[in-house]
């Protein structure tokens, strides 16, 4: 039974200007949201002209948003392209940049700025500056979008919301193409992309849903704040939901979730899939560890908060099996790192990714001149790097930088294959922060990783790890995690 139906039904029949779905772990969520956007095509809320704009952080969130969208499509429909034609799914960056910031640059700033295509994103110190109007200089004189020195404040996301409120232009474009906006993962939204979204709503009228789930918040050392996803809660346009049924995880590991907040679950449940185990005997508690009942699809991780905790072990898991997935060294904080990522793909994964797979994410029309380049750009992935990247440029029409350039050579090292490929190993090693979407059906964690350098507990980091679990959940104490655990009246005996 799942015991949230009747919200979930609630969401779906109603019809509110604005919606806010705070979603738990496992319960859902991309579904809901593709299923919300079907029943607004269905009930025609969006003219054929129009789009629903899908916006979340990840490139690996967006393919997770567009497989589900092709998975729900009604069968018994005759012409499912109006739905997909219907639906933008688009990352938080790409969604202002395309959308806003370079079409409407000039139109908000003058014609002695360069044109939006002009324009390359490049986030190194030296294009780093402490105010707004430096980063408009550096936009004009030097055709650069960077970044400030201080992380908790987001340049891009300022300009698109200075763009808005210059260009009468890009505030109809926007009205007259996106009927309803939703945003995915707000509990790690920055106050200036708050304030964007806040203007869309309260300014252009456009309507909202935006899911979340405080639980969940990573990014506070990026601007992400809890009060914003609550100010939301107070907010009477927006109509508020609560997803609560867990599809993933064992109803054990689920109440286990909750136990550590003030909305607590009890959901009866007759086994218990919670190990604990002690510090002594790193080896004896791996081996008990991958000695849990599976199947030879099951999949095991070790994850750990810092590098720092792999070192100490690295030994003992690398002889078990175990895989560790490392950052890269191109990696999502490059401008153009989307369109690179593809081409990872293609060079480590050919048999499952081909040339009309990576097309598809970079949003290519698949014609026969973007067919032909694409294959000459596999071709010399093997033979001549520096001219696959060439051809990258011209298939997606971006200029990379010399950085991502040298970064792509580097990240093509064998070492980094596991990254890119689709068909992972069944034995894993990666950090908490990596792990956020993914699932495993058997994870083990050291609770050195639920606690700050001050020995603080790190409440969200623990939420989500653990619910990263689909059937076991195995637990090295420490004497603070002990303490936290007898603190709430919980069972962790060995």
């Amino acid at each position: 039974m799942i015991i949230d139906q009747n919200t979930r039904d609630e969401i779906l029949a109603s019809n509110h200007p604005h919606y806010l779905i705070s979603a738990s772990a496992g319960s859902g969520k991309t579904t809901i949201l593709v299923e919300k956007a079907f029943a607004m095509i269905e009930k025609k809320l969006i003219q054929p002209y129009q789009q629903i704009a899908m916006i979340t952080f990840t490139r690996l969130a967006t393919r997770q948003i567009k497989d589900k969208v092709k998975e729900l499509l009604p069968m018994e429909s005759t012409d499912n392209k109006h739905y997909l034609k219907a639906i933008k799914v688009i990352t938080t960056e790409s969604f202002i940049l395309s959308e806003v910031i370079k079409p409407f640059i000039r139109d908000a700033f003058g014609k002695e700025f360069p044109s939006g295509e002009d324009f390359v994103q490049n986030y190194n110190n030296i294009y780093k500056f402490d105010d707004f109007d430096k980063g408009l200089l550096q936009m004009k004189g030097q055709n650069v979008i960077g970044s400030y020195r201080d992380n908790n404040k987001n340049f891009t996301y300022q300009l698109g919301l200075e763009i808005l409120k210059k260009s009468l232009n890009a505030q109809r474009y926007l009205k007259a193409r996106f009927q309803v906006v939703m945003v995915d993962e707000y509990q790690d939204v920055d106050y200036d992309m708050h304030h964007l979204y806040m203007y869309l709503k309260d300014e252009l009228k456009i309507r909202l849903v935006i899911v979340g789930d405080l639980k969940q918040m990573l990014y506070g050392f990026r601007g992400a704040d809890a009060e914003i996803m609550k100010s939301l809660e107070d907010d009477y346009e927006f109509n508020n939901y609560r997803l609560i049924h867990n599809f993933r995880s064992h109803l054990s590991i689920v109440n286990y979730s909750y136990q550590f907040f003030e909305q607590s679950l009890d959901i009866p449940h007759e086994e218990n899939r919670i190990r604990y185990y002690s510090n002594l005997d790193v080896l004896k508690n791996i081996n008990m560890f991958i000695s849990e009942p599976s199947t030879k699809d099951d999949a095991f991780v070790y994850l750990f908060a810092r590098r720092n905790q792999w070192g100490r072990e690295r030994t003992y898991w690398e002889n078990k099996g175990f895989v560790f997935i490392d950052k890269t060294p191109l990696n999502s904080s490059y401008p153009n790192y989307e369109v690179l990522e593809p081409v990872l793909k293609l060079y480590f994964d050919s048999s499952h990714y081909n040339i009309y797979s990576m097309l598809d994410d970079l949003d290519v029309e698949i014609k026969s001149s973007t067919v032909r380049k694409a294959e000459l750009l596999q071709e010399n992935l093997n033979i001549d790097t520096i001219k696959a990247l060439k051809q990258i440029e011209e298939i997606t029409d971006r200029n990379l930088l010399e950085v991502e350039k040298q970064n792509f050579f580097e990240t093509l090292d064998k070492q980094y294959s596991v990254n890119f490929i689709a068909e992972k190993p069944k034995k894993l090693a990666l950090t908490i922060h990596s792990a956020k979407g993914l699932e495993f059906e058997h994870v083990f964690i050291n609770a050195d990783s639920f606690f700050d350098f001050h020995n603080n507990f790190a409440k969200q980091n623990h939420y989500v790890a653990i619910t990263r679990a689909k059937e076991s959940l195995h637990i090295v104490k420490n004497g603070l995690y002990e303490s936290v655990l007898n603190g709430l009246g919980i069972n962790n005996s060995i």
